[in-house]
């Protein structure tokens, strides 16, 4: 059964003896961000959390998906690790990945932030999001993330300045 993370206490508590979380402290508070996923955040003696618990109709049976959710996780580690901001689950036995009586959890640290509005957007905000993806293409980290897709013509000759 797949009941929401506030309504399962087993799991919760399973999470943060996992995950060394240290006990709760307050409910867990829905939060928005997490797609079709559902989002909460959690709030310990060791520090605020974020949850996602994966939607009912995620095959975790599939490896392919266990896979992927670790390799993308893992590929955020290793961004980080080279001062790109990225934020990465917590990761037990080289697994970011946990999984429940087959409901997938991922825990991140919290981070508080906001959305820049619309109408607010502008050339610096650009500007700095390239930037970030810019360095992120220069290094030569070993993702596991498969490259499913390979291109025979090098992109400087795709770039007009």
């Amino acid at each position: 059964m797949h009941l929401p993370l506030p309504d399962n206490a087993s799991h919760l508590r399973e999470l943060c003896v996992r995950l060394a979380l240290g006990s709760p402290l307050d409910e867990l508070q829905s939060v928005s961000g997490g797609l079709h996923h559902s989002m909460w955040r959690l709030d310990t003696g060791h520090g605020r959390y974020a949850v996602k618990q994966l939607s009912h109709d995620t095959d975790l049976d599939d490896p392919k998906n266990r896979d992927h959710f670790n390799a993308t996780e893992a590929t955020a580690q290793a961004f980080a690790g080279h001062g790109i901001p990225a934020v990465f689950a917590r990761c037990v036995n080289q697994e970011y990945l946990q999984v429940l009586d087959g409901i997938g959890y991922l825990v991140h640290p919290w981070r508080d932030a906001a959305a820049v509005p619309l109408g607010q957007v502008s050339e610096h905000h650009a500007l700095e999001v390239a930037g970030i993806l810019a360095r992120m293409h220069a290094l030569a980290i070993d993702s596991p993330l498969p490259r499913e897709h390979q291109y025979d013509i090098p992109l400087e000759n795709n770039i007009e300045l």
